[in-house]
């Protein structure tokens, strides 16, 4: 579970490395794994992508991966670390593209259940 103030590892090649959650969905106290957060951007990394995100930058966050136990229909997966990729919010509900062009890891399963993540979906290294 992610709370505020959790530090997440991006594994996009955008140039964000590491990102620290301030705001969650309305009306709970922890996200998951699907959940879209704002965060802030605390270290970055060389990029040559147009897109050059600054120290202390505010940015939307996918979370793709977290430490807690997910449960599934094949059982439990506990992974090392909290991950998530930068994604911009368009102006019709659902709608959502990468700032990105390359995703470096799998993606969750239920990141896939939700609508409007198709083209994330694309650029991911599959599912687990």
């Amino acid at each position: 579970m992610i709370t505020n103030q959790t530090k997440l590892q991006i594994v996009d090649n955008s140039s964000a490395s590491v990102v620290r959650v301030f705001k969650l969905p309305k009306n709970t106290k922890k996200a998951s794994v699907g959940d879209i957060v704002k965060a802030s951007v605390i270290s970055r990394k060389a990029s040559k992508l147009k897109v050059n995100l600054r120290k202390g930058e505010i940015v939307d966050v996918l979370i793709i991966e977290t430490k807690s136990p997910e449960r599934s229909l094949w059982g439990s997966k506990k992974t090392s670390s909290n991950k998530a990729v930068v994604v911009k919010i368009g102006l019709k509900p659902h709608d959502y593209t990468l700032l990105s062009s390359r995703i470096k890891s799998k993606i969750s399963f239920k990141v896939s259940l939700r609508e409007g993540l198709a083209k994330i979906l694309v650029l991911s290294q599959g599912l687990f």
